[in-house]
Formats: structure tokens, C-alpha cells, sequence
């Protein structure tokens, strides 16, 4: 069983895809994708990955309205993507609880380093977090 960190790419461009899935795997992660939010949506709930790249501008359900359903839902780590450059996007991404946002085109090294950073934050977080019972059990003798 591979242990690597799961992936979920969520973009209409087939292309942007396709190189995204490569250089993941090719670093290591396991990936999954889906084109359209809806799709994604159900995906999302499945895999339950351990991070997305989300692009913002998608017909259907855009970026934003997956993201918000995400965030009902699970703290995993978001990246958003978007060829979008205006201020308003990123702001707006990053207020709905976006993690971080990546302006297409973008370094191919520098979406794996963001990505590394985060996945390492959610780790050591996982790690670094009292057990309930660690918790309950050091409290109950303090009166």
C-alpha cells in the first residue's frame, strides 16, 4: 500500500492536467483528477485527499462554489489555481479559505515546494496534536 500523499487536481484544462498529474507523480504523490466541479465534489468525499489544486474558472460549478463546499466539509490544505490576475480572485479565494494561490502559468518547482510546505504543515500538525485521552488523562488529577 503506498502511503504517499493523495493529490486531487481539479481543473477544466485537460492539458493543464495532464502536466500537473505527471510532475506530482513524478515527485512522489498519488494524484487523482477531475474536470468539472461536480464531479470533484463526489470524488472529493471518496478519496478524502490530502490536498487540492483547485482552478477557479470552471463552467458549471466554478472554483469558488467547490471550495466553499470543501470547506463545509474537511481543513484539507486548498491551492487555487487561475490565469485570472486580478486582486479580487485572490482575495476572495483566500477569504473562502483557500490555503494559497498559484497564478497560471507558474513554476512547475515552485507548486511542488508550496505543496511540499503544506503537506508538511498538515503532518506536523497530525503529529504535534495532544489524544483526547493523553488530554482527559493529564487533566483529571488537577483539582
Amino acid at each position: 500500500m503506498n502511503n504517499s500523499p493523495l493529490i486531487m487536481i481539479i481543473d477544466d484544462d485537460k492539458t493543464m492536467v495532464t502536466m500537473l498529474n505527471r510532475a506530482l507523480e513524478h515527485n512522489g504523490y498519488r494524484v487523482i483528477t477531475a474536470l468539472h466541479g461536480r464531479i470533484a465534489l463526489a470524488a472529493f468525499q471518496k478519496a478524502k485527499p490530502d490536498l487540492v489544486l483547485l482552478d477557479i474558472m470552471m463552467p458549471g460549478i466554478n472554483g469558488m462554489q467547490v471550495l466553499n463546499t470543501i470547506r463545509q466539509q474537511s481543513h484539507v490544505p486548498v491551492i487555487m489555481l487561475s490565469a485570472a490576475h486580478d486582486q479580487d480572485w485572490l482575495q476572495q479565494a483566500l477569504i473562502a479559505g483557500a490555503d494559497d494561490y498559484l497564478k497560471k502559468p507558474f513554476s512547475i518547482r515552485e507548486m511542488i515546494a508550496r505543496i511540499n510546505a503544506k503537506i508538511r504543515r498538515v503532518n506536523f500538525t497530525k503529529e504535534h496534536t495532544p489524544k483526547k485521552d493523553m488530554v482527559a488523562c493529564s487533566s483529571a488529577g488537577k483539582n
